[in-house]
């Protein structure tokens, strides 16, 4: 498709108006109909965007490096769910937007339940663990969690940190 596309559309429409077109019908309907292609893309992308804004505001502010576990993934999901609808003109847009706002829905309620008990915050969110204790690293805490030296040391330099020992206690 050329870059001028809408003006091509344009100009086919108005010779066909006043039948001075120069090619066949079928090639205007064909330009006509990819138009309408390319609004309907316009319009479900649009929506589709705001859709996921707004549940992603309801889902409460956080940077994308202090998102738990259950919201990256819902992230990706939410991502991929968009997508497909936005692409594939066969599948109506009711089918993309059902299983959004379902995750959506699945999150908030799983985030209602988390503030509500400790337990399902545990099970779903896990434990805090202690990795350093007076100075000291606590390596099998360092182990469970996967957690290598050079990370933490990156980690305390990043908050202004540069000597292990003033470092009272340090939580994961």
């Amino acid at each position: 498709k050329s870059p001028f596309f809408f003006c091509d559309v344009y100009f086919v429409r108005r010779a066909a108006a006043e039948n001075k077109l120069i090619f066949p019908p079928s090639f205007a309907n064909t330009v006509v109909k990819e138009e309408l292609l390319m609004v309907t893309a316009f319009f479900r992308t649009v929506l589709l965007y705001f859709l996921i804004i707004i549940g992603l505001r309801f889902m409460g502010k956080r940077q994308i490096g202090e998102l738990e576990p259950t919201e990256l993934v819902l992230t990706m999901l939410l991502s991929d769910l968009a997508s497909v609808p936005m692409q594939d003109f066969g599948i109506p847009l009711v089918n993309g937007i059902v299983p959004i706002v379902t995750l959506l829905s699945l999150s908030m309620l799983l985030s209602y339940g988390s503030l509500r008990s400790v337990r399902f915050r545990t099970l779903l969110c896990g434990e805090p663990t202690l990795i350093i204790r007076s100075g000291h690293i606590l390596q099998d805490a360092m182990r469970r969690n996967r957690l290598t030296v050079d990370e933490l040391l990156e980690a305390l330099r990043g908050q202004g940190i540069s000597d292990l020992q003033e470092v009272k206690y340090a939580v994961l």
